[in-house]
């Protein structure tokens, strides 16, 4: 090898060798050392040959160099072409003598080993001194020789020049190269002499013998640890050094060396080269490959010296060989354990650092291992791939199967050495030993308790953490164990396996029977030490001894209220009163309860069974708690004593809730609303208030009720049964507790009296009733709309109207009520019942109520005052309704509009609008209405009763209200003042109508058009349009009218009278309507504004708003029938029609024109009289039009109310937006016919055109001087008198034109919205931006007639034309 390195290196020094190729002579000697010579040198010479043929010497003016390789079976030359003519040096024939004689002179100090040349000897010992003088320059890493530095270069680089002509594969070195091409070929000429598996190359081979030797030469001088090769002791050496250079560029997970992070990479790309050729299945490895080969073929070649046991590979047999040595190489630096495998301390480490990486994706829990969450995941999944061949059990593992197949066998082979007792497992008999020993190795950290192994510790640990990770498929009911959850599912099964000989009881588990049988054998094993007393099971004997110790050892301490157990089901029981669970459902009436026992005691209300009879009287027992409980009322027994008072109990439970009245303890707190109560009891029956839970229902009637008690006094009313007898007036009651408040009317006893105000009660629940007065408590609060009230029935009352349920209906007219109370009453309008009596009038009423209400008429009291306006009223119905005034409190809701109300009764008079009920028809004229009160009304109409008379003037009126609207005209109150504006009015009707005029509100809508309006009075005229219903007819002229003030207003235009009078010009109106409108011109008042453009208008509702909304809309509602164009008012679509038509019914006088409409006539006639009644208040202009005239003082207030969609500039006009609008789409379909020049708008066209023919038409009067158009002309007069009309808002200029004030904003804001395509430069007008494209396009449209130059524009040219005609008008002064 040193012989074959010297040479290619002198080769090298006279320039005609690869200085890389010392070091593939290496790798190729290392690899090959057993191989031909002859193929040694063939990977040698080609390179030398290539590269010497590249510097230019032909291949036949090589000479050769002959050198022999000293071998023991081949001598042979080496020929090198160097391209030198007969040229030898003697110094390298000596150095390849040195070969044929094995002369070795130079010597290592260190190791002894010997080198043929000193170049050998240095870079050998650079391995003692670790001297690495050689760096790489692109990541620092140190070599000791230049031609380990170039082969890492390569890294950095990337270069690989030789390329597998099989699959491409690319590589840095011939010989990996040639190594690689074995893997196709499959060829494998080295034979291991021992056992005949062959290798690719010798030193897989050499690797290989030393498994069968046993030699490991290279030792690890740390651990002391022996490797087979150099190459493996490197990578162990970088486990104590911890150093791993190599990252992975995706992931960033570092290795030890470039070897591992190619395989890392695999993972991400998904490589898998090697592939098996029995089943397809392919890997990452060769290695892994091999391995999986030999499943296919079921060889096991390594053999354990001591068991005699075959293992598929030399690491599972080094593995297996630890378990007899005992050796632990692998130690916890935490605690000191020892481990046979690294991956079994790396899984140990977790349990300290807490890491659980791996989660499972349907609960997330986490593990510590993979293989732990597969476990895991089966429990989700259910799969059970192990069955058992005789018993058809299947398992999740097949060690699960093992433990069970000796259940079949009965085999017991692991002993117990104490007692001789056999176990079917090693894990059994290791949990047994620990009884002897006593050992509880495994501590709970919160609570102390010990344990016998790691599993129970676990499963004691859930009960802290409260994890139930096994759930019920039909209840979801969560458990800590898969045999609790076994045991539960029973209870939906019906499956009841394990049935007692005996009685023929049947029970779900084995542990059930077993405790069963002990109450037919009387057998109690479990004895007392202290007082002899027995027990059948052992819980019942420790809680016995915790009597005698009066120790509370409480393992199981609830965390919110401390309350302490003795034992987990006991905590488990009393949690679920806290959560609320109640997984046991009754079948019958679908009631839950918490246990199982409870649903069992339930279930017999349904079926009946009373299995204990009381002996004294016979009757009948669900369960013998019950029985026992009652057989106290025959012996009087009573055991339990309170200790403050005296008072004797039959329970411990009854003297318990005693007692706590007298500390005044509720522990049981809601968690709703954080009432207390005394006992559990009041608590469950307060809950079933906020759950709405009512499991008992009544069979005739529906009617559900939240306990038994209460249905079986229900079920009284329908029986009619009232077995308690009143023995003073012998009323019956179905109850011992009404007979009892009964009783106290006889008596006149009120024992219960008010702390606060000393009212006396008959019942302590009507005083509760009435402190809710004093404290305001309102504990019932509505789910839907949040209202609070103070007793339940009222909330059971106020429920009903968001559901909408009316139970109780009207055999007579089937109306139906949410209660029995309002049907009674509304019976009495049927049989004409009115039993109360008015004394002072005689005026009878239906009810009591209503017979108070009444006499407080007589009275004049008004016990009930407002706070806030000291108003008084009769009753409190209206001082709450008056209240809600000031409060703004509108609670009910209608569902269909949204419209808020503030009493019931109004929004039932509201929902009538929508489902248009109208009850109350009028017998004359069969008109129907909403409300009785409308009927009355309308009847007085036919009758001409007027029995209200005005004091002031003596006018008469139909109804009372009519009669105080009127009043408040002489005395001018108006008590409704609008929040907005400050408008005053005199009904609230008025103000509320009002205020939908500030809020847009149109609550009432059409059913055939959908138009909606903002008052029922306005819906009605507008339905009779489609009805064209018109009742009232004009006597003189027959015209009809869809209401009667219609026809006073059009009947005073016959008679002429104007009864309305202005009292500023004295100008007559027929309506007040009309005479508002006109006051507001000589006020100025515009109270209602346009949102979007900010208008003003004088009524909100006129048609001047309306009107001007439609512009902001585009809502065009009028159609031509003809041609279906469409028109946003009436009088527009008017207009339109006498253009299909033809009509043109008023002439004018002077010209004969005829118009269709008076006052397009009116306007018309302006022209000839030159009349300009519009006159501008800022610059006295006078114009013909008021349209004229607002569109003239937008230039003064430079309102721009017309916007662009698209970039939001504004605009006074429409046609100005109109035009704007065409420069963003680009379209100018009017085009010059000279010059090509397109145009948008066809007056654009016209207004150029008259550039060509030059006709100036239009004059100034001061210098003669000529414009094509009128707009000029006035530009230019401006000139002479020197007006400047626009103003600069912001520096204050003036200028005579819009142009230029709309020129000189643009400076001020920066604005160029015109931008050029082609390189982006902005302009602010159009034209300036055409212009500009022409220096693009190159296009000069404008052509000097007389030399035929072109220019961009038409103010070039004229300069230029003046140097044709020498025309100088610019004069020095």
């Amino acid at each position: 090898i040193d012989v074959m390195q010297e040479t290619i290196w002198n080769l090298t020094t006279i320039g005609k060798g690869d200085p890389l190729s010392s070091l593939k002579v290496e790798r190729l000697c290392e690899q090959k050392e057993d191989s031909q010579c002859g193929e040694i040198i063939s990977q040698i010479t080609d390179p030398l040959i290539n590269k010497t043929s590249s510097s230019g010497v032909k291949p036949s003016e090589h000479h050769v160099y002959e050198f022999h390789i000293a071998d023991s079976s081949l001598a042979m030359p080496l020929a090198a072409h160097t391209g030198h003519k007969g040229h030898e040096n003697p110094q390298h024939i000596q150095k390849h003598e040195r070969t044929h004689t094995a002369e070795k002179s130079y010597v290592c100090k260190h190791c002894g080993k010997a080198f043929c040349f000193p170049r050998s000897l240095q870079t050998h010992e650079r391995n003692h001194t670790r001297e690495k003088p050689h760096v790489c320059k692109q990541c620092g890493k140190a070599f000791s020789s230049s031609s380990y530095t170039k082969i890492h270069e390569q890294i950095h680089s990337g270069e690989k020049p030789y390329k597998c002509k099989h699959c491409g594969k690319a590589f840095c070195f011939p010989s990996s190269l040639q190594m690689h091409e074995q893997i196709h070929s499959g060829k494998k000429p080295y034979v291991c002499k021992q056992c005949g598996k062959d290798f690719s190359t010798s030193r897989y081979l050499k690797t290989h013998e030393k498994i069968h030797s046993g030699g490991k030469l290279c030792a690890c001088k740390q651990c002391g640890k022996a490797f087979s090769s150099s190459y493996y002791i490197k990578i162990h050496e970088k486990i104590h050094s911890e150093e791993k250079p190599c990252v992975c560029k995706q992931c960033g997970k570092a290795f030890s060396s470039f070897y591992y992070i190619k395989i890392h990479e695999r993972i991400h790309s998904g490589e898998k080269p090697h592939i098996c050729k029995q089943c397809g299945k392919a890997f990452h490895l060769h290695s892994s490959l091999q391995r999986h080969e030999i499943t296919h073929t079921r060889r096991k070649p390594f053999v354990c010296k001591q068991c005699e046991k075959n293992f598929i590979s030399s690491s599972s047999i080094r593995k297996h060989e630890r378990i007899h040595s005992g050796e632990k190489p692998y130690t916890c630096k935490q605690c000191g354990k020892a481990f046979l495998f690294l991956s079994s301390l790396q899984m140990h480490e977790q349990i300290h650092s807490g890491i659980k990486p791996y989660v499972c994706k349907q609960c997330g829990k986490g593990f510590s291992s993979s293989s732990h969450v597969k476990t895991h995941e089966r429990s989700h999944t259910e799969e059970k791939p192990y069955t058992c061949k005789q018993c058809g059990k299947a398992f999740h593992f097949p060690k699960s199967l093992q433990i069970h197949e000796i259940t079949h066998s009965g085999e017991k082979p692991y002993v117990c050495k104490q007692c001789g007792k056999g176990f079917s497992s090693s894990s059994s008999i290791r949990k047994h030993e620990q009884i002897h020993s006593g050992e509880k190795p495994c501590v709970c950290k919160l609570c102390g308790k010990a344990f016998s192994s790691s599993y129970y510790i676990k499963i004691h640990e859930r009960i802290h953490s409260g994890e139930k990770p096994y759930k019920c498929k039909q209840c979801e009911k969560a458990f800590h164990f898969p045999n609790s959850l076994q045991i539960h599912e029973q209870i939906h099964s019906g499956k009841k396996p394990y049935v007692c000989e005996q009685c023929g009881k049947a029970f779900s588990s084995s542990s059930s029977i077993r405790k069963h049988e002990r109450v037919h054998t009387g057998e109690k094993p479990y004895i007392c030490k202290q007082c002899g007393k027995g027990f059948s099971t052992s819980r019942y004997l420790k809680t016995h001894e915790q009597i005698h110790s009066g120790e509370k050892p409480c393992p199981y301490e609830h965390k919110e209220h401390g309350k302490d157990f003795h034992y987990c089901q006991h905590f488990q029981k009393h949690e679920k009163t806290h959560t609320a669970e109640k997984s046991s459902v009754c079948k019958h009436c679908g009631k839950a309860f918490c246990c199982f026992r409870s649903l069992q005691t339930h279930e017999r209300n349904h079926t009946g069974c009373n299995q204990h009879v009381c002996k004294h009287c016979g009757k009948g027992f669900i369960s013998a708690r019950h029985m026992k409980t009652h057989e106290q009322i025959h012996s009087g027994e009573k055991p339990y004593k309170c200790k403050q008072c005296g008072k004797d109990f039959n329970l411990l439970s009854s003297l318990q809730r005693h007692e706590r009245s007298h500390m005044r303890e509720k522990p049981y707190v809601c968690k709703q609303c954080g009432k207390a109560f005394s006992s559990s009891y009041y608590i469950k029956i307060h809950e079933q208030i906020h759950s709405g839970e009512k499991p008992y229902v009544c069979k005739h009637c529906g009617k559900a009720f939240p306990f038994l008690s209460s249905l079986q006094m229900h079920e009284k009313i329908h029986s009619q049964k009232k077995p308690c007898v009143c023995k003073q007036c012998g009323k019956g009651f179905s109850s011992s507790s009404y007979i009892k408040i009964h009783e106290q009317i006889h008596s006149g006893v009120k024992p219960y009296v008010c702390t606060q105000c000393q009212k006396a009660f008959s019942s302590y629940g009507y005083l509760r009733k009435h402190e809710r007065v004093h404290s305001e408590a309102k504990p019932y609060t509505c789910k839907q709309c949040g209202k609070p009230f103070r007793h339940s029935d009222a909330i059971r009352k106020h429920e009903k109207t968001h559901t909408g349920e009316k139970p109780y209906v009207c055999e007579q007219c089937g109306k139906t009520f949410r209660s029995s109370y309002y049907i009674k009453i509304h019976e009495r309008i049927h049989s004409g019942e009115k039993p109360y009596v008015c004394k002072q009038c005689g005026k009878a009423f239906h009810f009591f109520r209503y017979l108070q209400r009444h006499e407080i008429m007589h009275t004049g009291e008004k016990p009930y005052v407002c706070k806030q306006c000291g108003k008084g009223f009769s009753s409190s119905t209206h001082l709450k309704t008056h209240e809600q005034i000031h409060s703004g409190e509108k609670p009910y809701t209608c569902k269909q509009c949204g419209k808020a109300f503030s009493s019931s009764y109004y929004i039932k008079i509201h929902e009538r609008i929508h489902s248009g009920e109208k009850p109350y028809t009028c017998k004359q004229c069969g008109k129907a209405f909403h409300f009785f009160t409308c009927l009355q009304r309308h009847e007085i109409m036919h009758t001409g009763e007027k029995p209200y008379v005005c004091k002031h003037c003596g006018k008469r009126f139909s109804s009372a209200r009519h009669m105080k609207t009127h009043e408040q005209i002489h005395s001018g109150e108006k008590p409704f003042k609008c929040k907005q504006c400050g408008k005053e009015f005199t009904l609230l009707s008025s103000l509320q109508r009002h205020e939908r005029s500030h809020m847009r509100e149109k609550p009432y809508v059409c059913k055939q058009c959908g138009k909606t309006f903002c008052s029922s009075y306005y819906i009605k005229i507008h339905e009779q349009i489609h009805t064209g219903e018109k009742p009232y007819t004009c006597k003189q002229c027959g015209k009809a009218f869809h209401f009667f003030r219609y026809l006073q207003r059009h009947e005073i235009m016959h008679t002429g009278e104007k009864p309305y009078v202005c009292k500023q010009c004295g100008k007559g109106f027929s309506s007040s309507t009309h005479l508002k409108t006109h006051e507001q011109i000589h006020s100025g008042e515009k109270p209602y504004t346009c949102k979007q453009c900010g208008k003003a208008f004088n009524f909100c509702y006129s048609s001047s708003s309306r009107n001007h909304e439609r512009i902001h809309s585009g809502e065009k509602p009028h159609v031509c029938k003809q041609c279906g164009k469409g028109f946003s008012f009436s009088s527009n679509i008017r207009i339109h029609e006498r253009i299909h038509s033809g009509g043109k019914p008023y002439k004018c006088k002077h010209c004969e024109k005829a118009f269709c409409f008076p006052s397009s006539l009116q306007q018309h006639e302006r022209i000839h009289t030159g009349e300009k009644p519009y006159v501008c208040k800022h610059c006295g202009q006078s114009f013909m039009l008021s349209s004229s005239l607002r569109r003239h003082e937008r230039i003064h207030s430079g309102e721009k109310p017309y916007v662009c969609k698209q970039c939001g500039k504004g605009f006074p006009f429409s046609r100005d937006l109109q035009k704007h609008e065409q420069v963003h789409i680009g379209n100018n379909p009017y085009a010059c016919k000279q010059r090509g020049n397109a145009f948008p708008i066809l007056s654009y066209l016209h207004e150029h055109e008259r550039i060509h023919s030059w006709k100036k038409t239009h004059v100034c009067k001061h210098c003669g001087k000529a414009f094509l158009f009128l707009s000029f002309l006035h530009k230019h007069e401006r000139t002479h008198t020197g007006e400047k009309p626009y103003v600069c808002k912001q520096c204050g200029k003036a200028f005579s034109s819009s142009s230029y004030i709309k020129i000189h904003e643009q400076i001020h804001s920066g604005e160029k919205p015109y931008k050029c395509k082609l390189c982006g430069k902005a302009f602010r007008f159009p034209n300036c931006l055409r212009m500009h494209e022409q220096i693009h396009t190159g296009k000069k449209p404008c052509v000097c007639n007389q030399c035929g130059k072109g220019f961009n524009s038409c103010s070039e040219i004229r300069i230029h034309e003046r140097i044709h005609s020498g025309e100088k008008p610019y004069e020095c002064k």
